[in-house]
C-alpha cells in the first residue's frame, strides 16, 4: 500500500481518519440528541455527515477565531478535519488518486510542504473574502496538488511535441477522450455535492 499511495499520502489519510474518529467521540449529548432522539442513530449520523464535535468547533477555519482571537493554528488544523465520513472518504480518495503521482515526482518533503502551505494560504485568502463562513477539509491542498499536476501536464505536453506532431496529437486526443469519459461518468453516476 505504501508504494502505491506514497508514505505522505498515508500519513495524511491516517491523520484525517484519526481526527474524524476522535471528533466523533467528543460530541456532547445535547448536540447528539439534536440530530436524533435515538443516541446510537445520532452518533452514526454525526460520524457520517455532521460537523459537531470538539475538534471541529476548535479547529475549523474561522475568520473571527484567526484574525480577532489569534488562533492561527486553525489555518492548518481545518485541513485535517472533515464534515463526517463521506466528506473525508471523498477527499482522501481524491488525495490518493492525485497525490501519489505528484509525491513520486517532487518527493515526500516538498509534497507535504506544498500540500500544507497551499492549504494555509487558501484558508487565509478565502476566509478574508468570506469572513462569515467556517470551513474544514483537505480539498484546498488537493486542488493545489491538481494545480501542480497541471504544470507537469503542460511540461509533458511540450516534451511530447518535441517527439513529433503525431506523438502530441496521440497524447492530446487521449486527454480529450479522458475528459469526455469523465463527463459521461459524472452524468451516469452523479454524486451529491460535498464540502471542501
Amino acid at each position: 500500500m505504501k508504494e502505491k499511495c506514497g508514505i505522505t499520502n498515508l500519513i495524511i489519510v491516517m491523520i484525517c481518519t484519526l481526527s474524524l474518529i476522535i471528533n466523533s467521540f467528543t460530541v456532547g449529548q445535547d448536540e447528539l440528541l439534536a440530530l436524533n432522539a435515538n443516541k446510537r442513530l445520532a452518533f452514526i449520523l454525526n460520524f457520517l455527515l455532521s460537523d459537531k464535535g470538539t475538534f471541529i468547533s476548535n479547529g475549523s477555519m474561522s475568520y473571527d477565531a484567526v484574525f480577532h482571537n489569534g488562533q492561527w493554528y486553525r489555518t492548518i488544523t481545518n485541513v485535517y478535519l472533515h464534515v463526517g465520513f463521506f466528506h473525508m472518504a471523498f477527499n482522501m480518495g481524491a488525495l490518493i488518486c492525485v497525490g501519489r503521482h505528484i509525491e513520486k515526482k517532487i518527493g515526500s518533503i516538498i509534497y507535504v510542504l506544498c500540500f500544507n502551505i497551499i492549504a494555509i494560504i487558501d484558508a487565509i485568502m478565502v476566509s478574508r473574502i468570506f469572513p462569515n463562513e467556517v470551513s474544514v477539509g483537505a480539498s484546498a491542498g488537493i486542488f493545489g496538488l491538481l494545480g501542480i499536476a497541471v504544470i507537469f501536464l503542460i511540461i509533458f505536453s511540450m516534451l511530447s511535441l518535441l517527439l513529433g506532431l503525431s506523438s502530441f496529437i496521440h497524447h492530446f486526443s487521449a486527454f480529450v477522450i479522458g475528459l469526455i469519459a469523465g463527463l459521461m461518468i459524472c452524468r451516469w453516476f452523479p454524486k451529491s455535492g460535498v464540502e471542501g
